[in-house]
């Protein structure tokens, strides 16, 4: 919304934001190890052990305070987030094809995400992004209940 909607232009990136880029591009060959040895529910730790670290840059950067003090500041760790955030589509395609699709075109990025092959997406500053809606649907209660009833856990 504050970059018009487009991925902004970083600057100079901290400490914090280059190991969290470090840790994207060692998870997207992690993950293809696991996934070439048919290691499945490591590959998929790896993918949500990345998942979780960008939570947490973000809290700790939190964009939505430091862009009304400065701006590059806060364009350097959305950057920084879009980035992570183009890894963990690729990583969680073999888990959530669907749901990683619609992540590729909310970042602006054309075509489909295996077109792009397993290696580091680059997403380019100025880059038009699309209004993200919400991937999943929260579950009423109810439906969790007759879910696990039927199931019988």
């Amino acid at each position: 919304r504050n970059f018009e909607g487009k991925v902004p232009l970083q600057g100079e990136i901290d400490e914090i934001s280059r190991e969290l880029k470090q840790k994207a591009e060692e998870a997207l060959k992690t993950t293809d190890s696991h996934l070439s040895k048919c290691e499945f529910k490591d590959a998929i730790k790896t993918a949500m052990a990345l998942a979780h670290e960008a939570n947490r840059y973000l809290d700790e950067k939190a964009t939505w305070k430091t862009i009304k003090t400065d701006r590059q500041a806060a364009a350097n760790s959305l950057y920084t987030a879009i980035s992570v955030i183009a890894q963990l589509k690729t990583l969680l395609y073999p888990f959530l094809p669907f749901s990683s699709q619609k992540v590729h075109e909310y970042l602006g990025f054309d075509g489909k995400v295996e077109d792009y092959g397993w290696q580091p997406q680059v997403v380019v500053p100025g880059q038009k992004m699309q209004e993200p809606q919400p991937l999943f649907k929260k579950l009423d209660e109810s439906i969790i209940e007759e879910e696990t009833r039927r199931i019988g856990t």
